[in-house]
């Protein structure tokens, strides 16, 4: 588990290190923008292989080529069976993404409309 958070931090510092270097040279802002979320998504990622490591102490029976799956069972974690969230945030989603493809249907058709 410990190379888990140790390759994420590095990946973390590798596009940090990218994205300021492209943003130097003068980039476009969409690239510098994905490079820098990619840096993001490495150190969310990377900050919670290393709780995980640290509040399991670093040992998981994947690590151990002699381990029985046996070792691997107990308790993961609490998730609740009755949650109603990923129904109001799916529709909220879903309406965002209807309303950006609406939003650009309609100003194609006003251009088409006024070119005609």
């Amino acid at each position: 588990m410990k190379s888990g958070y140790r390759l994420f931090l590095f990946l973390f510092a590798f596009y940090a290190l990218v994205g300021a270097i492209y943003w130097w040279l003068g980039g476009e802002p969409l690239g510098v923008t994905a490079i820098f979320l990619s840096a993001g998504l490495a150190l969310i990622i990377g900050y919670y292989f290393w709780f995980i490591n640290r509040r399991t102490g670093g040992v998981l029976p994947e690590d151990n080529p002699e381990a029985m799956i046996s070792d691997g069972a107990g308790e993961l974690g609490f998730y609740s069976p009755h949650s109603w969230w990923p129904l109001p945030v799916g529709l909220a989603a879903t309406a965002v993404g209807l309303s950006l493809i609406m939003g650009r249907y309609r100003d194609w058709e006003t251009d088409r409309k006024s070119v005609v």
